[in-house]
């Protein structure tokens, strides 16, 4: 027979009272971590955590692969392409995460804009790759690439590549190159006339995606005729037609940008003060150009804004975060050099800032 003495059933209830203390504090402990992270989310990550999630694709490291995303772009990637920062190259399974952005508003949602060291881009399309394998990030191998394939959904010419740099949480796009002049010479017979021998004449046309576009339909051949004559031959009406995708090699993982700079012929200056802030994010967004500009503000809400290209129609968009609270507020206008104006913003649920941000694209 156990017998339990009275020493025993003191012990007993010190040990229960204590696992309750130190349980009541664990719990406290936890609520005010969670409370911690919750008031440590800045208006950034709140905006990003309202887009939408990487698509995601699984790889044999030994094996050329083609993939096509839901967007539309292609990307090959050729056997034994990646490495480990140490050099090693993956043997297991290699899984790959693939974020495509085309709209503006899919642009505020990654916290992105179409600035490259101060100069205004409009963007055909921007990609995201990161790969890994056993819960390791990998690199491209230095003498590997990858091909990638963007559709050119709006239609625009001279798109040329760019590699996202992100310094103190802001991606700026760095050009990837100098622009390669591609000349195709096409030679064409005219038919002998009789008043006079046939001549031969050299015309050049560029090919679809260059820099630049210098190409005329027709050409006119004019000499010493018994009559005034004018010769005319037609050239390839398919030259000069934007092409359909833009195709790139690409040498580095991370964002990557099909843009083209937008040649501004008069700048001005303007300033927004806001009312109520905490951490704001702001933006420009271009009506008539897929473009978006960011809007920096300092401690005191302030946002001197310099270079902006004159008599363009933009959406002015803040959105923060105020104790717990989506605060944002919308104003359209025309950039003006007398643009001054004092905003406050007011509160909104993620549901309509998400569909409003989603509106737009739609607004010209």
């Amino acid at each position: 027979m156990t017998i339990v003495t009275f020493s025993q059933q003191v012990n007993y209830k010190a040990k229960l009272k204590i696992m309750r203390y130190l349980l009541f504090w664990l719990t406290i402990s936890l609520m005010v971590i969670n409370c911690k992270e919750k008031e440590n989310l800045t208006t950034s990550k709140e905006i990003e955590k309202l887009g939408e999630s990487p698509q995601s694709f699984t790889l044999v490291h030994d094996k050329a692969v083609k993939l096509e995303t839901r967007n539309g772009a292609i990307i090959t990637i050729e056997p034994n392409t990646f490495e480990f920062s140490d050099g090693m190259s993956p043997d297991k399974t290699i899984h790959l995460d693939v974020k495509e952005v085309y709209q503006k508003s899919e642009m505020i949602l990654d916290n992105l804009t179409t600035t490259s060291d101060g100069r205004l881009l409009e963007s055909l399309g921007m990609i995201f790759m990161e790969a890994s394998s056993e819960g390791k990030q990998l690199k491209l191998k230095s003498n590997k690439s990858i091909s990638v394939s963007i559709p050119n959904k709006n239609g625009i010419y001279n798109g040329e590549l760019f590699y996202g740099e992100k310094t103190d949480s802001v991606l700026n796009w760095k050009y990837a190159g100098t622009t390669r002049d591609i000349t195709e010479v096409v030679e064409i017979v005219i038919p002998k006339s009789d008043r006079r021998n046939a001549i031969k004449r050299t015309t050049y046309k560029y090919i679809d995606g260059v820099k630049e576009f210098v190409s005329d339909t027709t050409f006119i051949i004019k000499g010493d005729y018994a009559s005034n004559v004018i010769l005319s031959i037609g050239i390839d009406s398919a030259i000069g037609m934007p092409q359909n995708t833009y195709e790139f090699q690409i040498e580095n993982l991370g964002w990557i940008n099909c843009d083209r700079f937008v040649e501004v012929q008069e700048k001005v200056d303007f300033t927004i003060k806001l009312e109520n802030h905490s951490d704001p994010v702001g933006y420009l967004v271009f009506s008539s150009i897929n473009s978006v500009m960011p809007v920096y503000f300092d401690k005191n809400g302030k946002a001197m804004l310099s270079n902006l290209p004159k008599d363009y129609n933009v959406d002015l968009l803040v959105i923060d975060k105020i104790k717990d609270d989506m605060m944002w507020v919308k104003k359209p206008l025309k950039i003006r050099s007398d643009n001054e104006m004092v905003l406050k913003t007011s509160k909104i649920s993620k549901e309509k800032l998400k569909a409003a941000i989603k509106a737009l694209d739609k607004s010209k």
